[in-house]
């Protein structure tokens, strides 16, 4: 039983994980955000590390609320 709900929230987390990342990313990457990143590093890679860091701590940040709102539900 317990085996089975896990299992079935994190298939629920790896779902929502893909949908939060695409909004995530499609919010972030905006072009006053794009240009500005790119003229404070004037390098593409810092820029796409420095997104990915941005993008990967919202979306952490959003599933450990979200998991810690499930639990203390039950």
């Amino acid at each position: 039983m317990i085996k089975e709900t896990n299992t079935k929230l994190v298939k629920k987390y790896l779902k929502e994980l893909d949908e939060l990342k695409e909004k995530e990313v499609n919010e972030f990457l905006t072009e006053e955000n794009i240009s500005t990143a790119r003229e404070l590093t004037k390098d593409e890679d810092t820029f796409e590390s420095i997104a990915q860091y941005v993008i990967g701590y919202r979306i952490t940040k959003a599933l450990l609320i979200d998991i810690g709102d499930e639990f203390s539900q039950q």
